[in-house]
């Protein structure tokens, strides 16, 4: 079933939407990020979260390295990273 979230605060890689409606489809996926009088309509859920932010999952990528070694090597070159450890 299509979800409409709308009047939330809407976090984008690009912006802030202060009231923001996010419509995810029946696929599960996120089909429209935007101002609301802008949305598709959607036959399905409408949720009311003013008040509330929506925010992309996040994921840490950050990592440290030593001596300029970057700890995503292939596998064969791991040991040379042992190494100079």
């Amino acid at each position: 079933m299509a979800t409409c979230l709308y009047g939330a605060r809407v976090l984008t890689p690009t912006s802030v939407l202060e009231q923001g409606t996010v419509v995810v489809g029946n696929d599960g996926r996120i089909a429209y990020v935007g101002a609301q009088d802008s949305a598709p309509r959607v036959d399905g859920l409408h949720l009311d979260l003013r008040g509330r932010i929506l925010a992309p999952g996040f994921i840490d990528i950050h990592q440290q390295g030593g001596n300029r070694i970057s700890f995503t090597l292939a596998p064969d070159r791991l040991g040379e990273a042992q190494e100079v450890l």
